[in-house]
């Protein structure tokens, strides 16, 4: 996806995602920083392979139906038992984040019922030129106009910023 955007753009691209969204993007970006100008991390959800290899669970959810009928209901998205396979094989969300080094930001809400907030400071502890923004009482789902407003204006300021760098 990133290779895409970075070939339709003609050149890095601003990556922006949530949740495992934000796992997924992070991982991405390791493997072709040269194609990302910036990377935010909403809520990246890095317990999602806890949950999955230490409790066959995911948001407390049980995987074994899941695995009966290929696939797991993740809030409206059908997520196949490959994703499942990979995480029990020993996938590690942390292992090729570092190398991307161009500027980050991880922003996640001390309130997330979902991720922990440790998760997403580990996330901005492993990428070498990232900030760390714990946004009081936010949920996972950023779920009230000021939080996604809050969101939006950081990502604005960060791009913008970057942008001058």
């Amino acid at each position: 996806m990133i290779t895409a955007a970075a070939q339709d753009a003609r050149g890095p691209v601003h990556v922006v995602a949530h949740s495992l969204g934000a796992v997924e993007s992070a991982i991405a970006a390791g493997r072709v920083p040269d194609l990302v100008a910036t990377l935010t991390l909403w809520s990246p959800a890095g317990v999602v392979v806890d949950d999955i290899a230490e409790h066959d669970e995911i948001q407390g959810q049980p995987l074994a139906p899941a695995r009966e009928q290929g696939w797991f209901d993740f809030g409206g998205t059908a997520l196949g038992t490959a994703f499942l396979d990979e995480v029990t094989a020993g996938l590690d969300v942390y292992a090729t984040v570092d190398r991307y080094t161009g500027p980050a930001q991880v922003v996640h809400g001390t309130a997330d019922q979902i991720v922990p907030l440790r998760y997403g400071q580990r996330y901005a502890d492993v990428l070498p030129d990232a900030t760390f923004t714990a946004v009081p009482d936010a949920d996972h789902g950023w779920s009230s106009v000021p939080f996604r407003r809050t969101l939006l204006e950081r990502l604005v300021d960060f791009v913008g910023s970057a942008g001058q760098g």
